[in-house]
């Protein structure tokens, strides 16, 4: 799934007027977090991994559901709907620990290994 079908399927569960643009910075900052965060990568050894419409991002399925529910909850913090962020953020969290435990379990990222 592209970033832009991703944008595509949180601006239907989310109605917004936010621009694409931000949507894909949204996007790039969780990209980030699952490379240094849990992958071990150096950032500054990583090319061009900013995201546009037409690029798949780097979790991919069963897991790749993150990204939605990331701007899902992206976009209710920015409207203010901090109810709605809190739903949002709780599904966002499962998902994110369930592939944090899925990767940690079937690579090694301190050894090296890369996806």
């Amino acid at each position: 799934m592209t970033a832009g079908e991703i944008i595509a399927e949180a601006d239907a569960l989310k109605p917004n007027a936010f621009p694409v643009e931000t949507k894909l910075r949204w996007l790039d900052e969780l990209e980030g977090r699952a490379l240094v965060d849990v992958m071990l990568a150096d950032w500054s050894c990583v090319p061009d991994m900013k995201l546009t419409e037409t690029k798949v991002p780097i979790i991919r399925p069963p897991h790749d559901r993150i990204y939605q529910k990331w701007l899902c909850a992206k976009i209710d913090a920015a409207n203010g709907d901090f109810d709605r962020y809190q739903n949002s953020q709780v599904e966002f969290n499962a998902l994110w620990r369930s592939w944090v435990r899925f990767f940690e379990e079937t690579y090694d990222p301190a050894a090296g290994y890369f996806l």
